[in-house]
């Protein structure tokens, strides 16, 4: 806790725990040193100070080439936890040597859990430090990271290196084109596959990092998560349609090149998923949670992009859309919320209206929070247009906003 890191630090603890990484009688002991002051500073930038400033950094970089894996594994943990938020401590770090033995415990020849730590230290060493990513990818980094996306690598082991590699390519152009050079783009694509939520987090973040201003990447990538939305693989096309809706978030030239690869139909088509044989522990069915994730994708390809609206419009979107909002309550938030950022063009408000989507939504604002604000969003649109703001009235719509606020949302 807190307390308890500023106990010790006011007793003199750190400078003991600094000492031992170098005085200490065996590997053991300096493992244990490294662990706490890795608990100590923890990213906690008045606690990093004191660690840093009782001179910790050059005994953990040496301890990365400790014959004990156990205590290169806690040094790489410690210096991760000074790197954190502080580009100071970053780079103080890269200058006293951290990076090379760091990129040689990625090696085939270390246990996972060192490849995990010595991944994490070099992603957080790198996080918005251009001139840091461009050193330690001049080291070869990239090609180890990209060899344990694959192959048999635990999955713990794959996610460090996804987001190690997403900290490289953030706003580095040269890196991204490495990384697409050394093949990771395949691989980062694969990982969506896992179970893992964190995985496919990362490997989505590295995904966006890598189409973020690259033409090619961008291409490469719309592609080849496109051709993952198949309608015989649910479980593998709502884990692409989330990497879809995360690189549409992005930029907007990402929308435009899932466009261009073909996706928007296939998004609209899987919208249509049978959700009628429940699944799981909450009763959710594999096809509501596609539903769900299509909604979503196609809320963030019609995000402020009128020739993804109209796309989305003319593929069908809308009436199916409108008929999930009275389905499975899962996808209530996410329909609605597509149908807001097609209701920013006129001629959707119009047709929304017309295929009967006004009431369902009205209905929406006396449900759960989520649907409420995606619901109300998505009526203000449509309220552009004076005849939906008759049928809006006639569906209740001014009693249930004022419900709303007197007695706040659900």
């Amino acid at each position: 806790t807190r307390v308890y890191r500023e106990e010790v630090a006011g007793e003199g603890g750190v400078e003991a725990l600094v000492t031992l990484l170098t005085d200490g009688t065996s590997s053991d002991i300096k493992a244990e040193a490294a662990g706490a002051l890795w608990n100590i500073a923890a990213g906690i930038s008045k606690m990093q100070t004191r660690v840093v400033k009782a001179g910790a950094i050059q005994p953990l970089v040496s301890l990365l080439r400790d014959p004990d894996m156990r205590t290169r594994r806690k040094a790489a943990a410690a210096l991760t936890s000074l790197a954190v938020g502080n580009p100071t401590y970053q780079n103080a770090i890269a200058q006293a040597g951290a990076i090379p033995p760091l990129v040689e415990l990625l090696g085939g020849e270390y246990l996972g859990e060192v490849q995990i730590y010595a991944a994490g230290a070099l992603a957080e060493l790198a996080r918005r430090n251009p001139k840091i990513q461009t050193s330690i990818a001049a080291t070869g980094c990239i090609a180890k990271l990209v060899s344990l996306l694959g192959g048999t690598s635990a999955e713990a082991v794959k996610e460090e290196a996804a987001g190690a590699l997403w900290s490289l390519s953030a706003r580095h152009l040269a890196n991204q084109v490495a990384i697409a050079e050394a093949g990771g783009t395949a691989p980062l694509v694969a990982l969506l596959s896992l179970s893992s939520a964190r995985v496919q987090e990362q490997a989505a973040g590295a995904l966006a990092s890598l189409a973020l201003n690259n033409e090619t990447n961008q291409t490469s990538i719309a592609r080849m998560l496109v051709d993952l939305l198949r309608p015989d693989d649910k479980v593998a096309s709502g884990k692409a349609a989330r990497a879809i809706s995360r690189l549409a978030r992005a930029n907007p030239s990402n929308q435009e090149a899932i466009a261009a690869a073909g996706g928007i139909p296939l998004l609209v088509s899987l919208l249509n998923a049978d959700n009628s044989r429940p699944t799981g522990l909450l009763g959710r069915s594999k096809g509501a949670e596609v539903q769900r994730e299509m909604a979503a994708a196609l809320w963030s390809m019609a995000d402020d992009s009128p020739a993804n609206q109209a796309a989305i419009a003319e593929a069908g979107g809308i009436p199916s859309l409108i008929s999930m909002l009275t389905n499975n309550p899962d996808v209530h938030a996410d329909a609605a919320g597509a149908l807001w950022s097609l209701a920013a063009a006129p001629e959707n408000q119009k047709e929304i209206a017309e295929r009967g989507g006004i009431p369902p939504l009205v209905a929406l604002l006396r449900t759960t929070k989520g649907a409420q604000e995606t619901a109300g969003g998505a009526l203000n649109s449509l309220a552009e247009l004076p005849d939906n703001r008759v049928i809006m009235s006639d569906a209740g719509a001014v009693r249930a906003l004022v419900s709303l606020l007197e007695n706040g949302s659900s």
